[in-house]
Parts: structure tokens; C-alpha cells; sequence
């Protein structure tokens, strides 16, 4: 899947979306960001892929408990997860009510 993340149609169509879409890795780490969730996070790609991303967010997400829940369930699952409404506060100090969703993207059993 690797070669089809890098190439100009994924990224395209990955930036045509109006919704915030993330995609990471097993580990947790964000390896394709549109800009949609850069505005709606208040982060750019390079912020949301580091190492200290989900520290990030997670500290401005309530309830705390409901996103690790639904950020836990959609690394273990393999199928859909429920979505999940919290309140975002954003860098700039505004509130955001956002609705994540999570959906597994499998090849070769990964």
C-alpha cells in the first residue's frame, strides 16, 4: 500500500475530501494527513505525523477518556468502530465539536 500513499492520485484524492481524514499506522503514528484536519486540528502534516502528535491532541480533546477509548478500540479492531463525539479545543482558542470516525485499511493481513 505504500507505493499507492506516495503517488499523486492518493494524495488528490485524499486532499479532495472536505471531511478531516488521518491516516496511521499500527503503531498510532499519522503517515497521510489532508489539509482539512491541519485546519480543523490547528497542526500541520509535519506536527501531526511527529512523535509527540497524539500527546498533543489528546490533551485538548473531552472527554479525555471518551477519545482514548475510541483511539484504543480503532488500533485493536479490525472492523468498524463507533463513532465518537467530543469537543475539540482548538490551538487558537476556539471549541470544536467533532464526530470521529475509524475504519481498518488492511493488505496483506497489516
Amino acid at each position: 500500500m505504500l507505493p499507492f500513499i506516495q503517488s499523486t492520485y492518493f494524495r488528490d484524492l485524499l486532499q479532495s475530501f472536505s471531511a478531516g481524514v488521518i491516516i496511521v499506522n499500527t503503531k498510532g503514528r499519522a503517515y497521510a494527513v489532508n489539509t482539512a484536519a491541519e485546519r480543523i486540528l490547528g497542526y500541520n502534516e509535519e506536527e501531526l505525523s511527529s512523535d509527540g502528535a497524539q500527546r498533543r491532541l489528546f490533551r485538548r480533546a473531552d472527554p479525555l477518556e471518551k477519545l482514548k477509548a475510541f483511539y484504543t478500540g480503532a488500533m485493536e479492531s479490525r472492523g468498524r468502530v463507533e463513532p465518537v463525539h467530543i469537543t475539540y479545543r482548538h490551538p487558537n482558542g476556539g471549541l470544536r465539536h467533532l464526530t470521529l470516525t475509524a475504519a481498518a485499511l488492511v493488505e496483506y493481513h497489516k
